[in-house]
């Protein structure tokens, strides 16, 4: 894949760890669902790639979109979903999430996407200064943090709203150096273009039983799978056409009926002339005679 110039959007669930197994399974689905409804309001659902993070998921946009409406879209568009979603909280609770984006080449390799602004956008999302940014926000569900050049160009041109404060990036074991731009957006509002977010049903029954409902939708299967096997077969055998069956029974009830002893006698015995060839080389092939009698 050739490198192009394309934003990077990544996402992360705050406190994921925290959860136990119920409690993750909810914001994983939350987190889908969110992210997907946000796509769709900036236009561009259906042309993203992704790339699973665990508790996060990274976008790649498609090329040749408009920065300006597509960025301010992901950030007032998620804290809107936000809001819709945590209205009804599950087994995770109140989801709150850190959002980075970032701009620059990328491209496609067999374990994931490169570029710089890629790995720009993991480094600004896992910077503990956005985390304690997130941590001291008590109103908001989501922080926000951009690249230096994605901020000068959108949001310093009156586009977009929120408050962002600089913030200076340095991971000296990567030699990585880098200035970004942080802010945690307000209270979410009832957006009409957020559809209502109706929470999956919970599985009240137990581990033991959800197995054995496994087994036994295993062995239905199995046993429809057989039934369709055996009911192609009897197709098959009722297809086979009648007047072959008929020549067949025709053909064996037309056979002589032999007694157990009767020998058959082939057509070449049967003629007149036919003699029986010897093959010993001491015989003389001539009938027995009186000659024969004077070598005794």
């Amino acid at each position: 894949m050739t490198a192009v110039h394309r934003l990077t959007w990544v996402v992360d669930v705050e406190g994921y760890g925290r959860r136990d197994r119920d409690g993750q399974n909810d914001l994983q689905r939350r987190l889908h669902w969110v992210t997907t409804q946000t796509l769709i309001m900036a236009g561009v659902a259906h042309r993203c790639d992704r790339q699973e993070r665990g508790d996060g998921i990274l976008f790649v946009l498609p090329a040749g979109i408009a920065h300006d409406r597509v960025v301010t879209t992901l950030v007032s568009g998620l804290r809107d979903v936000l809001h819709e979603v945590n209205r009804t909280p599950g087994a995770g609770g109140r989801m709150r999430l850190r959002s980075a984006l970032a701009q620059g080449m990328v491209e496609r390799q067999p374990s994931g996407f490169q570029g710089q602004s890629v790995v720009l956008a993991c480094y600004l999302l896992d910077d503990p200064q956005v985390k304690r940014v997130l941590a001291d926000s008590e109103e908001s569900d989501l922080v926000t943090v951009m690249s230096d050049d994605l901020h000068r160009d959108v949001f310093q041109q009156g586009v977009g709203e929120g408050v962002y404060e600089q913030l200076v990036i340095r991971r000296p074991e990567k030699q990585f150096h880098a200035v970004g731009w942080v802010g945690a957006a307000g209270r979410g509002r009832n957006n009409p273009r957020v559809p209502v977010y109706e929470p999956p049903p919970i599985d009240l029954r137990s581990a033991s039983e959800r197995r054995t409902q496994q087994v036994f939708n295993a062995l239905v299967a199995a046993s429809s799978a057989v039934t369709v096997l055996h009911t192609g077969y009897l197709m098959a055998d009722a297809l086979l056409p009648e007047e072959d069956e008929e020549e067949s029974a025709d053909a064996f009830s037309a056979q002589p009926e032999r007694t157990p002893h009767e020998t058959v006698v082939t057509d070449l015995e049967a003629t007149a002339d036919y003699q029986p060839v010897y093959d010993d080389p001491h015989h003389d092939h001539e009938p027995h005679g009186s000659d024969h009698d004077d070598y005794l």
